[in-house]
């Protein structure tokens, strides 16, 4: 005896439906997605901790994909990363934040942001010299520089709400 085939997937207007209804269809539990810390603050906000302040501008797309992933069962997980020029001294986007408070403060606000989000990335294999910066080989400059960006990130989302999980390494 075979089962049936799953129900097909169909949508009347490609170009606006969502892919959520088929990722729960397979089975999918936790999508992930990106959060681009200098996309969202391209300056620096007054009130860093207030996801209303006037210098984030949240992206359609992520608010988006909360809505969606609560409309079908899924969790989510973001990855944070990408510092914006006011926040590193003008480096790159790849290049730590000068004071880890600065991304710290981000977290949270994200955080409060996006309430139904309880998994965060703390940037995304920072040990690969060009995702987080500076990362010298054979130093421990790096990793002392993302253990100080990772605790400080833990505490904001824990104070945001306890529930939180912080994914970092």
């Amino acid at each position: 005896i075979s089962s049936p085939p799953p129900r097909p997937f169909h949508c009347a207007c490609p170009s606006t439906c969502s892919a959520f209804p088929l990722y729960r269809q397979l089975g999918v539990d936790v999508y992930q997605f990106q959060l681009p810390w200098s996309h969202v603050a391209r300056s620096r906000p007054d009130n860093p901790r207030n996801p209303n302040d006037p210098a984030y501008v949240w992206p359609a797309f992520a608010d988006y994909a909360v809505n969606e992933a609560a409309s079908n069962g899924i969790q989510l997980a973001v990855m944070v990363k990408s510092t914006p020029g006011w926040a590193n001294g003008g480096q790159g986007v790849t290049t730590a934040p000068s004071n880890p408070k600065d991304y710290a403060d981000f977290m949270f606000a994200a955080s409060r942001r996006y309430p139904s989000v309880k998994r965060w990335m703390i940037w995304g294999e920072p040990n690969y010299g060009y995702n987080f910066l500076p990362m010298p080989p054979n130093s421990p400059v790096g990793p002392r520089l993302y253990a100080q960006v990772l605790d400080a990130a833990y505490g904001a989302l824990k104070e945001a709400d306890k529930s939180n999980i912080v994914i970092g390494g």
